[in-house]
């Protein structure tokens, strides 16, 4: 199965399941939230990597995502990814898991 980069976006509680983290992530990197250091940046990716994210891929398997990384996108500008088997739509963007909520790529319980 192939893999594709996911770059975080965001995340929130979740407004349905209070057990559950909503995390967005996007194919494209333009879309990534920015960090001003390295630092900053893996911070989040340690975070990510210690929470048990789980996606959908294109088959409707679950997959946990387990190595979040740092990417320098250009001087001063970091971004956080992880390759995983997701699936994707047909403009190429990470399709929402269709189990859960409408709209939502990722999610994780809550410690």
């Amino acid at each position: 199965m192939d893999t594709v980069k996911g770059y975080f976006q965001n995340s929130r509680d979740s407004q349905r399941d209070e057990t559950k983290v909503e995390i967005f992530l996007s194919a494209r990197v333009n879309k990534a939230m920015h960090f001003d250091t390295w630092q900053l940046a893996q911070n989040q990716a340690a975070v990510l990597g210690n929470i048990r994210v789980s996606i959908e891929d294109a088959e409707g398997y679950e997959h946990i995502c387990r190595d979040f990384r740092v990417e320098e996108r250009a001087p001063g500008d970091f971004v956080v990814c992880c390759l995983a088997p997701f699936a994707l739509q047909a403009d190429g963007e990470i399709a929402p898991r269709q189990n859960h909520l409408t709209g939502y790529d990722m999610y994780v319980d809550q410690p």
